[in-house]
C-alpha cells in the first residue's frame, strides 16, 4: 500500500475513534462544573437554562412550617420533613427546527434528593415534555438547607446526517 493511502487510512480510524467516543459520551463528565457551551468533535451541547432550587428539611412536621410551591423560574420545594418527598414539574418545548438530546444536571449539595421521570431524552421538533421533578428527604445526611441547580442541556449534531445517531444515544 501507498504511503498516502495508508495515511489516510490511519486519519479516518483516528475520526472512527474520536466519533465512537463522541457517540458514547455520557453527559456525567459535566456534572461537577457549571456548562455554558461544550463543542465536540460531531455534537454541540449548550446550556437552555437554569433553574435553583432549594429545600429547608426540618425533623418534624410542623404544619405551618411546610410550604409547597414553585417561585416564578425557580424550583422551590420549600420547607418538608425530613423522611418526606415533594414533586415540581418542568414544562421543555422545543420550539426550533431541528430535534435535541435533553439531559438534566443538578449540582450543589441537593444532588443526592434529586431525581427526574425522564432524563436524556430526545425532544423533537415542535414537541413538548413535562417532567417530574422529585426531592426525597429521605436522603439528606440530616436536617438543614439545601441549595443547588437543575440545568437543561441541549445537545444537537454539528452535522445534519448525525441526527439518525442520536436516536439510540
Amino acid at each position: 500500500m501507498g504511503l498516502v493511502f495508508k495515511s489516510f487510512l490511519i486519519v479516518i480510524l483516528i475520526l472512527l475513534v474520536f466519533a465512537l467516543i463522541e457517540l458514547t459520551f455520557n453527559i456525567g463528565f459535566f456534572t461537577n462544573f457549571l456548562v455554558q457551551n461544550t463543542e465536540k468533535l460531531f455534537y454541540v451541547f449548550e446550556l437552555e437554562d437554569n433553574y435553583k432550587t432549594a429545600v429547608s428539611i426540618i425533623k418534624q412536621q410542623n404544619a405551618s412550617e411546610v410550604f409547597l410551591g414553585m417561585t416564578g423560574d425557580d424550583l422551590e420545594f420549600g420547607v418538608i420533613p425530613l423522611g418526606s418527598g415533594s414533586n415540581r414539574f418542568m414544562n421543555l418545548a422545543n420550539d426550533d427546527e431541528i430535534d435535541y438530546k435533553i439531559l438534566l444536571i443538578v449540582t450543589g449539595n441537593i444532588t443526592p434528593m434529586v431525581k427526574f421521570d425522564n432524563n436524556d431524552f430526545n425532544l423533537r421538533k415542535g414537541e413538548n415534555a413535562k417532567i417530574t421533578v422529585t426531592l426525597d428527604s429521605s436522603l439528606a445526611p440530616t436536617s438543614g438547607n439545601y441549595t443547588g441547580e437543575v440545568s437543561v442541556i441541549s445537545k444537537r449534531p454539528r452535522l445534519l446526517f448525525l441526527s439518525s445517531f442520536m436516536e439510540g444515544s
